[in-house]
């Protein structure tokens, strides 16, 4: 659907523009009387472009594709037109340049993008991204794909920008697929897939910074696939899937410190390390907070869902958490004043041999709650820790949090 008066852009002189670059150029102001802005129609073709959205104005570019994206013939149907971004050539020490392909800055600005892929060279700079938020302002992508190298194919940066991405692909990088940068900025996910990210796939990092993920897939992610830092305040994830992920003994799946995490059905099969490991930070206000339901942690080659190092509580409900080659839940710093209360869940064949469904540390079991009809007993196993390692754990969960 166009939004605003529409324009096209063809390299072949059949449209009102031969340049991407003039076209975005030109629909920095809002047309006259029209209050929803500039379409761009782009004709397939690969666009050299490198361009930056100002001001009180809305922009939607909208592709083509040769036909539609599929699960295992991605390539062959990805978009037909093709944005990239080649990096300036820099002489020997200097600084490697901020490249983006596509940004929008500032209140009242507003990208759309529809049908086409994004991509940076090998050679741009870890700050460079495919898609960038700044200064409040707001990007949305459907239907793209996003091939990055050293850098997040999108980022959100700075106070209150926003960024939504629905039916999105990320194609294999070394770097994160989105970050979530800027304070009490947001970023909403639908329908995307993520595959092989060395590093974290979703970091939300950013000060009272939320995401929401809904119906996304991860998979093959060596590092997390998602990561939510002590500063930022709300993650949540409904039907979401993480396979063959993380990496055993350095990163978990899921690695939250965030005041608050709600994941709701979603499913962690065959992953290789921890899933969920709450690890509040002892530099927060806050105790970290997990609300788990009807999740289905399965076949993994760690333990399902750890309370860590720093103090958190949560509630887990209506999960299944079976077959982990780690203990099922354990809880090693629980909050004081907080519970982790489990109500109604199946948690079975977890660890090498009886016992390991739910297991806490001296000092803590009055703090793991049973409710309703749980298949495991009402007191969980004690761990018998070494005085060293015990009296860490229990002075990483003596002050009252709030």
């Amino acid at each position: 659907m166009f939004k605003g008066a529409v324009r096209v852009v063809d390299p072949e002189g059949g449209g009102d523009f031969v340049s991407l670059a003039d076209a975005i150029s030109q629909s920095q102001r809002r047309p006259p009387g029209n209050a929803d802005g500039w379409t761009l129609i782009l004709r397939p073709a690969t666009y050299e472009i490198s361009a930056e959205l100002c001001g009180d104005v809305s922009l939607q570019l909208l592709g083509e594709r040769s036909s539609v994206l599929s699960e295992n013939d991605s390539k062959r149907n990805e978009p037909a037109v093709k944005l990239r971004c080649e990096p300036t050539t820099l002489t020997q020490g200097e600084f490697p340049p901020d490249s983006v392909v596509l940004s929008a800055k500032g209140d009242g600005s507003a990208l759309f993008l529809e049908d086409m892929s994004l991509s940076l060279a090998k050679e741009s700079s870890a700050m460079a991204n495919c898609l960038r938020s700044t200064e409040g302002a707001s990007v949305t992508a459907t239907g793209c794909v996003f091939h990055s190298h050293n850098s997040p194919a999108v980022g959100v940066w700075q106070s209150m920008s926003r960024c939504t991405l629905q039916s999105c692909i990320f194609q294999p990088q070394t770097s994160a697929a989105v970050l979530v940068g800027g304070d009490t900025s947001s970023l909403v996910m639908k329908k995307c897939r993520v595959k092989r990210c060395v590093m974290a796939a979703i970091e939300v990092r950013g000060r009272d910074c939320t995401a929401r993920l809904t119906d996304c897939s991860f998979t093959h992610c060596q590092s997390q696939a998602v990561v939510g830092y002590g500063s930022a305040n709300l993650l949540e994830m409904v039907r979401c899937e993480v396979t063959s992920s993380g990496r055993f003994g350095t990163h978990s799946c899921l690695l939250l410190a965030n005041r608050a995490t709600m994941l709701r059905d979603c499913k962690f099969d065959h992953n290789r390390s921890d899933v969920v490991v709450m690890q509040g930070s002892a530099e927060s206000d806050h105790s970290a907070f997990l609300s788990m339901d009807g999740c289905a942690v399965t076949r993994n080659s760690g333990t399902g869902v750890i309370f860590g190092m720093s103090p958190c509580h949560g509630i887990l409900s209506r999960n299944v958490i079976s077959d982990s080659s780690g203990s099922g839940i354990n809880c090693l710093a629980v909050a004081v004043g907080k519970k982790v209360t489990l109500r109604d869940n199946r948690i079975e064949r977890n660890g090498p041999g009886h016992g390991f469904d739910v297991i806490t540390v001296k000092g803590l079991e009055e703090r793991v709650v049973m409710m309703g009809v749980n298949n495991v007993p009402e007191r969980p196993t004690t761990l018998q820790l070494p005085a060293s390692l015990l009296r860490q754990y229990q002075s990483c969960t003596s002050v009252e949090m709030s």
